[in-house]
């Protein structure tokens, strides 16, 4: 038995040698980039069109391999469905410029990469709670018509580094064989600052591993990082980012601009006119501002014909000012 097999790997090895096995592998490695190209710019008309689809198997036919990468992360994210665009969110010049160049390079990539460029992939994006980071992210899913995967905290740090090391390696595993957008939120709690020695709990040691998979992912996966704490991050981890992006609280104008919308919806009267209503808000974040807004339209909708507009917003006035309804 042990000369057959010799024999076969002898016979192997005259008909298929080393630098045809290296072509074959390139060529195939150019033909999955394309493919990858072309699913994306298909996806990009028809985002459903990526999402995977959950098919039951009994136990005697063995279950395809997903195309949905959270398929594959063993329960370390959550695939959620992107609903928002780029034209649901009111967001400055300059940062809507900058999104949308990097979605076009994402959708020209063959054309970059025929001049020797790669598409940029790697984003990171900073602010306060509340300014539209995670809204900004699943935009970037819709308009590329890409999964998108967030990773989930609780199940990827464990107590022991090296169950956080070994499921990160997981989490880059799956989403490294299919395109899609992979979301870290908080994300100063895993690229946090290794000079910090108020980390007991040996998580920092994981930084370097968390660096090297970010700079093995491959341009088809859009990482996308969102931080509260840019000075509690890294250094190392900062740079490895090609776009980053500050997201402030909305200005005064962009508050009315956002109640301009709410008017066109419903028949503001002259006293809540957007720039009056602006005033009674007080600086709010757009977290708060779409949460007053919906409490507005949901009251409207409920009340049907008898539906007083002027009465809604005085009500949802009151309790945003005063951010709790009393139980007493």
């Amino acid at each position: 038995m042990p000369l057959v097999d010799n024999d076969r790997d002898a016979h192997w090895k005259t008909k298929t040698p080393a630098s045809n096995l290296a072509g074959e592998l390139d060529s195939l490695s150019r033909r999955l980039e394309t493919l990858f190209s072309d699913a994306r710019r298909d996806c990009s008309h028809d985002p459903s069109v990526c999402v995977g689809e959950f098919v039951a198997f009994d136990d005697a036919t063995p279950a395809p391999v997903s195309t949905n990468p959270h398929a594959n992360s063993q329960g370390l994210t959550v695939a959620l469905t992107p609903r928002k665009r780029f034209t649901d969110l009111i967001l400055a010049r300059v940062t809507r410029q900058a999104c949308e160049e990097l979605v076009e390079e994402q959708r020209q990539a063959e054309r970059l990469r025929e001049h020797g460029l790669l598409p940029r992939h790697r984003v990171l994006l900073h602010g306060v709670p509340g300014t539209g980071k995670t809204t900004l992210a699943e935009a970037f899913a819709t308009e590329l018509g890409l999964p998108f995967c967030k990773v989930l905290y609780h199940r990827v740090i464990g107590e022991q580094l090296a169950d956080t090391i070994a499921r990160l390696w997981r989490v880059f595993d799956a989403v490294r064989q299919f395109p899609c957008v992979l979301f870290f939120d908080e994300f100063e709690t895993l690229a946090k600052e290794r000079g910090d020695r108020s980390d007991e709990t040996g998580l920092q040691r994981a930084v370097s591993t968390l660096l090297t998979q970010i700079d093995d992912v491959p341009w088809s996966v859009v990482l996308i990082a969102a931080t509260n704490h840019l000075e509690l991050m890294d250094s190392a981890a900062w740079r490895r980012f090609q776009l980053r992006l500050d997201l402030p609280k909305p200005s005064f104008e962009h508050v009315c601009e956002w109640l301009t919308r709410l008017g066109a919806d419903l028949p503001l009267p002259a006293r809540y006119a957007p720039e009056r209503l602006a005033e009674h808000l007080c600086n709010p974040s757009w977290g708060e501002l779409e949460e007053f807004t919906m409490g507005v339209r949901r009251r409207y909708v409920l009340a049907g014909t008898e539906a007083r507009v002027e009465d809604i917003l005085e009500e949802r006035l009151q309790q945003y000012n005063t951010r709790f309804v009393s139980a007493y």
